[in-house]
């Protein structure tokens, strides 16, 4: 660990430097894999995917591979959000943030608003990102489910036999079961007889 001694005792500025230029490194590794996985060059080997490719060779785990398989993509896919990475107008982690953005159902609505978000973002710490990027989400959720009918909460059914051959149950539903009934969840009780084995 000698030789590496330079490299680990860093002053505070250092230790930042250090930080920014692995980040910029980070995003040009997942830029760069993209293009790899977008031209299909991993699979000269047989493999059959990148982060199977990325798993065998550089010994990494899925969640890893595809973490930065998943950042590739995004940045691909949002100009904006790939120059801001590159010149450090974001961190990684405040990109890391906006991928959570990156869904198919909000493709349209990131592309036509990223430079804004960008900006928006590039001015915050990595906390008050965190809000604006679920404060943006929910926004485009709601423009995007304008019209559309509520969706209903799932009731759940849990079911036993007892050992007479019973068979007994809870259902809890969202709402009221019945008219006029008052709001909240409602859990009902069952048995049944006669069921045969």
């Amino acid at each position: 660990m000698d030789e590496h001694a330079e490299q680990i005792l860093l002053t505070p500025a250092e230790a930042l430097a250090a930080v920014t230029a692995w980040e910029l490194q980070g995003t040009l590794l997942a830029l760069a894999l993209r293009r790899m996985e977008t031209m299909g060059t991993f699979g000269t080997d047989g493999s059959v995917s990148m982060k199977a490719w990325l798993r065998e060779y550089a010994r990494m785990t899925d969640q890893g591979a595809g973490d930065l398989l998943a950042t590739g993509r995004f940045l691909d896919n949002n100009a904006a959000f790939a120059e801001a990475a590159v010149t450090g107008q974001l961190s990684g982690g405040q990109v890391s943030l906006a991928r959570r953005l990156g869904k198919p159902k909000h493709a349209s609505l990131l592309a036509a608003q990223q430079h804004e978000l960008v900006q928006t973002l590039a001015a915050l710490d990595i906390n008050d990102t965190a809000a604006s990027a679920v404060h943006w989400r929910d926004k485009a959720d709601a423009l995007l489910d304008e019209g559309e009918p509520p969706i209903e909460q799932p009731c759940e059914l849990t079911l036993a036999r007892t050992l007479d051959e019973r068979l007994h149950g809870h259902l809890i539903s969202p709402g009221p079961m019945v008219a006029n009934a008052p709001a909240g969840p409602r859990r009902t009780t069952f048995t049944t007889t006669g069921l045969s084995p």
